[in-house]
Formats: structure tokens, C-alpha cells, sequence
């Protein structure tokens, strides 16, 4: 079905941005999905808050240089 779908802006969030600069995911089946999806969008952003920074998770989803723009909350902001 993606085949057939084009995302003129995604925001994808993100369960770790490891050290390696990658994207990581904790689901195969979500990371497998966002990975897709990444490819099938012109605007592309990753939304992850401070903690997931410096973290890894089991899945890679692609590399950081993949997004567009990157949001980074700060826990606790207000």
C-alpha cells in the first residue's frame, strides 16, 4: 500500500538516536513501516526528546542525515 502513497511532510518519532547517528526503533514492524516511509517523503522530521540521544534500540531505521529536520524537546521543558 505505500507503493501508492507519497508524504509531502512526515514526522517520525524515534525510541533512540544512537551515537552512530542512527535512528533506532524498539518494534521491527514500526521501524520496517518508518524506514519505508522515510523513502516515500519530501519533507522528512524526527521528533525525540533529550533522552533518546546517546541511546540505541534493537531495530535500525536509517541514518539521522535521513531527516530533514531534526525536533529535539528537552524533558521537563515548559
Amino acid at each position: 500500500m505505500l507503493e501508492t502513497i507519497w508524504f509531502d511532510q512526515l514526522f517520525v518519532g524515534a525510541s533512540a538516536i544512537s551515537a552512530d547517528g542512527a535512528i533506532d526503533s524498539v518494534d521491527s514492524a514500526k521501524a520496517s513501516l518508518n524506514k519505508r516511509m522515510l523513502t516515500r517523503s519530501a519533507h522528512r522530521f524526527v521528533l525525540a526528546d533529550s533522552s533518546k540521544f546517546g541511546t540505541t534500540a534493537t531495530y535500525k531505521v536509517a541514518p539521522l542525515s535521513t531527516a530533514r529536520v531534526i525536533i529535539r524537546t528537552f524533558e521537563g521543558a515548559a
